[in-house]
C-alpha cells in the first residue's frame, strides 16, 4: 500500500470524513484490521480564514504542508478540501502523485452517466472556475448552481455552522430548499461540492441522490494506493 499524504484542517470536519472513509475503504477491500497508511498535515482553519484576502499566503501554507508530507514519506498527495484546491497548484516532486478532486468528480459523473447536476459549496467553488471548469472541461455536463443570494447564505452555513458542527434548523431547511430547486430544474443528483457538507446533510431529507465528494475522493485515493506499480 502506498502512503497517502493528506492536507487537512480546512476544516477539521472534512478531514474527519476523509480519515473515516479512507480507513473504511481499506478495511472493506483488505479485510481484518487493515487500515490506511496515512500522514496528515492539519492546518489551522482560523489562520487560513484570516488570510482569505491573501491567496499567495494560503498557497505558501499549502505548499509547505505538501513539502512536509513528502518529507514524511507520502507517495500520493491530496487536499481534503475542494475549496483548498483553489490555493494549491499541485507542485510536488515528480515521484509523488497528486490526485485532484475535480478529476475524481468528472470521472464519477462519466461512470454513473450523470449529465445534469446541481452543485452546493462555498462561494469560491460556485463562483470561481478552478473546480467546476475543470470538472466540465469537455462540456459534457449541465452544471447548475444556486442563485447568487443563496450562494452567499450557503457559504455562511458551511463556514460558520457546518465547519463548527453547529447547524441551525433554519439552515437545514435552506439546504433542503436548494435541493428541491435543483430537482424542479431537472437535476439527476446533487454534488456536495464542499467536503464538509456531508455533516450538514445528515439532517436533510434530500429529494435527489447526493454525491459526497469526500467519499468519492477517498475511494479514488485508495484505488491509487492499492494499485500495482
Amino acid at each position: 500500500m502506498k502512503r497517502i499524504g493528506l492536507i487537512g484542517g480546512i476544516s477539521w470536519v472534512a478531514t474527519s470524513a476523509y480519515y473515516r472513509q479512507l480507513n473504511m475503504e481499506v478495511a472493506r477491500r483488505l479485510g481484518g484490521n487493515a487500515s490506511v497508511d496515512l500522514v496528515l498535515r492539519s492546518l489551522d482553519f482560523s489562520e487560513v480564514l484570516s488570510h482569505a484576502d491573501n491567496p499567495e499566503r494560503i498557497a505558501r501554507m499549502m505548499q509547505d504542508a505538501a513539502d512536509a508530507l513528502v518529507g514524511a514519506g507520502a507517495e500520493i498527495l491530496a487536499v481534503g478540501s475542494s475549496t483548498g484546491h483553489k490555493f494549491f497548484s499541485g507542485a510536488v516532486e515528480s515521484a509523488v502523485a497528486f490526485l485532484h478532486i475535480a478529476d475524481v468528480i468528472r470521472d464519477y459523473l462519466y461512470k454513473n452517466e450523470i449529465q445534469r447536476i446541481g452543485v452546493l459549496g462555498t462561494k469560491f467553488i460556485l463562483n470561481d472556475g478552478f473546480l467546476l471548469d475543470r470538472v466540465n472541461a469537455d462540456a459534457a455536463f449541465d452544471i447548475m448552481v444556486p442563485k447568487e443570494e443563496d450562494i452567499s447564505r450557503l457559504h455562511g452555513i458551511i463556514i460558520d455552522e457546518i465547519a463548527r458542527q453547529d447547524v441551525a434548523a433554519q439552515s437545514l431547511e435552506h439546504l433542503h430548499r436548494m435541493v428541491s430547486s435543483f430537482e424542479r430544474e431537472g437535476a439527476a443528483a446533487v454534488l456536495l461540492g464542499s467536503t464538509e457538507l456531508w455533516c450538514g446533510f445528515q439532517g436533510v431529507t434530500a429529494s435527489l441522490p447526493t454525491i459526497d465528494t469526500a467519499e468519492i475522493h477517498s475511494k479514488a485515493l485508495i484505488d491509487l494506493a492499492l494499485a500495482e506499480d
